[in-house]
């Protein structure tokens, strides 16, 4: 299945970063991870042309998955060998500046008034620039009304951009997890 398939589908997603050349170890770790702690079968497990990445389509909330695993790491339950990095996506779009603006309004809105917020951008072969994507954010008509506070925000605009797609989502603070350090 292809990213574009599962647009349809309405999934969510985890952007999964692992060790360089160890994409088919870390996809097996967190199949198991998913399947066997979380009962969650994932819709599809996807292998990205770039290095180090793969994603995980699911029909539950990417936030409380991450959560879920990053408790199972605090018990000590499971180890995680070849995956690093957890980052909970809402939707993928393909890579453009305009349909993030068109889309992004419904997931600002999630923030309350009175929030202290923050963006975060990674960018991996991308030609939209970071600060493109930030600019169009925080000046958009219905960017959050709060602070923001990049130290300690209550919320976090998530944007991965990975080649030809973009990835984004608003989420409470501390939705990415570190599975390493």
């Amino acid at each position: 299945m292809k990213i574009n398939e599962l647009l349809n589908q309405e999934a969510k997603f985890i952007l999964v970063g692992c060790a360089s050349s160890k994409e088919r170890d870390g996809m097996s770790e967190f199949y198991h991870v998913l399947v066997n702690f979380l009962n969650e079968k994932p819709i599809e497990i996807l292998e990205l042309e770039i290095r180090g990445l793969f994603l995980v389509a699911l029909k539950s909330d990417p936030a409380e998955i991450t959560q879920q695993i990053a408790k199972i790491i605090s018990e000590k339950k499971f180890n995680f060998i070849s995956c690093k990095k957890l980052t909970p996506l809402n939707n993928i779009i393909k890579s453009s500046l305009n349909e993030l603006g068109d889309v992004i309004t419904n997931e600002v809105t999630k923030i309350p008034d009175n929030a202290k917020w923050k963006i975060s951008v990674n960018r991996r072969h991308a030609s939209i620039k970071r600060n493109d994507i930030i600019e169009l954010i925080a000046s958009h008509s219905s960017a959050p009304k709060g602070k923001v506070d990049l130290e300690n925000p209550e919320w976090e605009i998530i944007i991965e951009v990975f080649g030809g797609w973009l990835g984004y989502g608003v989420f409470p603070s501390n939705s990415i997890v570190a599975l390493q350090e």
